[in-house]
């Protein structure tokens, strides 16, 4: 069974016998009827809905649907959104997230991607490749919507694209050197394997990290054979790839068929390779990203609460001993962020077990915070009294950040009791934020409704 499909209308009405598709409700007829064919869940996208001012898809999970609505681009540069879009929804899906989380930021992704690339003409056909390489071309674009994608965020490109890697006189392992060192933090590589789900055979992976620049071509490294095509299935971080020395063709065969995503050949497997930022890797461990890793799960069952998306976790000596997220819409209480929960419960623990307040401040003192978005100045403050040894956070706070954004409560000059402690931001700080644009694009339904009518502005 697969975990969900994704069929455009024109794909939707072929699977149920060229079904008229004209209409939403259309869509959510045929995503019920295909839902009927098996798979858990199911998303019509309907990019090609006519008559449809919006980007329209229907999400069914097989008891609630949902109509994702977003701005329609007007582009002709829509080939490989949907390989794109499948390979969003499998790297997510590996990571643990909810599938309806997981739809709604790989739909976010596709939609910036192609305003980001909307007046570009490249390729041989009409419609032009769905390009995220545009930084590494240093070609100025223009974009009427301010929340673009910037070179630095998340890019998804296969970077076996035979005729593009042709045309620009590169190998693979030079097309992911460069999207790696152009800022890019996923990675999506399809690489012809030989996988048999009897096979207990072991694909080597002995390269050096992918951002050098003696990096053998990452074909010598993996025995090749078949054909793959454009469908994302297993998730791994690039720190941990490369200082791995083998993975197992049955574990890697049965993960593919756990995600498989509705576009699938037989035989085929593609890496998504979570590559960070250089910057990042340069002040972060394996066990940094680790941890970070799992804050962000914290953040996205803020997320599926309806809360803002924003988790932590509280390390001792290697160890995580406490976890939170934000809790201010469920408690009716502005103060219980992520950070103040993970407090709240050490300090509830260590006084049931009788330690005084000396001993909880020298605790502290061993502890690490993991925090998927800069501490409020509140947060700050608080964790420079309890005397924390260092905090790690995903994006910045620009509104209400003690950790340099507004504030500089960490350090020891500004903080409380003159404390303070180290800080380094930009961990996962793209996760992070589009977590943060897939809540405030949905809407907050717990948000107070004004009470009394906005004045109406001037125009000129």
């Amino acid at each position: 069974m697969a975990a969900i499909v994704t069929p455009n209308i024109k794909e939707a009405s072929v699977l149920l016998g060229d079904v008229p598709m004209n209409s939403v409700s259309d869509m959510r007829a045929a995503a019920k009827s295909i839902h009927d064919l098996a798979p858990r869940s199911v998303l019509v996208k309907g990019g090609d809905l006519p008559n449809s001012s919006d980007a329209i898809d229907i999400f069914f999970n097989g008891e609630n649907f949902y109509e994702l609505r977003s701005f329609r681009v007007n582009t002709r540069n829509t080939h490989g959104t949907g390989c794109t879009m499948a390979s969003c929804i499998a790297a997510e899906l590996a990571k643990g997230s909810s599938m309806l989380s997981v739809v709604k930021i790989a739909k976010r992704f596709v939609d910036t991607a192609l305003d980001y690339s909307k007046d570009l003409v490249i390729g041989n056909g009409v419609q032009g490749p769905f390009d995220h390489f545009l930084a590494l071309k240093n070609i100025n674009q223009s974009s009427c919507r301010p929340d673009r994608f910037k070179p630095n965020d998340l890019f998804l490109h296969a970077v076996t694209d035979s005729h593009m890697n042709r045309k620009w006189g590169r190998s693979i392992a030079e097309a992911v050197k460069a999207a790696v060192e152009g800022g890019a933090t996923i990675v999506q590589i399809s690489l012809p394997l030989s996988l048999s789900p009897d096979s207990d055979s072991r694909i080597t992976t002995n390269t050096p990290p992918l951002y050098s620049a003696s990096s053998p071509d990452l074909l010598c490294s993996l025995r090749a054979c078949g054909r793959l095509c454009l469908t994302a299935s297993v998730a791994v971080r690039r720190s941990l790839f490369a200082a791995t020395s083998s993975v197992s063709r049955t574990a890697l065969f049965k993960r593919t068929q756990a995600t498989r995503t509705g576009q699938y050949f037989p035989r085929t497997i593609v890496f998504c390779i979570i590559a960070f930022l250089l910057n990042q890797l340069k002040m972060t461990s394996p066990d940094t990203l680790i941890f970070m890793e799992l804050a962000i799960q914290q953040a996205k069952l803020a997320l599926d609460a309806l809360e803002v998306p924003v988790g932590c976790v509280i390390v001792e000596d290697g160890k995580v001993i406490a976890s939170g997220r934000n809790r201010t819409t469920e408690t009716r209480n502005a103060t219980r962020h992520a950070e103040m929960e993970a407090i709240d419960v050490l300090l509830e623990q260590w006084q049931k077990n009788g330690l005084s307040m000396t001993e909880v401040a020298k605790k502290f003192s061993n502890c690490s915070l993991y925090v998927t978005c800069e501490p409020c100045i509140m947060c700050a403050s608080a964790l420079a009294t309890l005397g924390i040894k260092d905090v790690f956070y995903g994006c910045s706070n620009d509104k209400f950040g003690g950790c340099g954004s507004i504030l500089s409560l960490h350090l020891k000059d500004t903080a409380s009791l003159n404390k303070g402690f180290k800080c380094a931001g930009g961990i996962m700080a793209t996760e992070a934020i589009l977590l943060l644009r897939t809540f405030y694009d949905q809407g907050n339904p717990n948000a107070p409704k004004p009470h009394r009518p906005l004045a109406h502005q001037a125009t000129t």
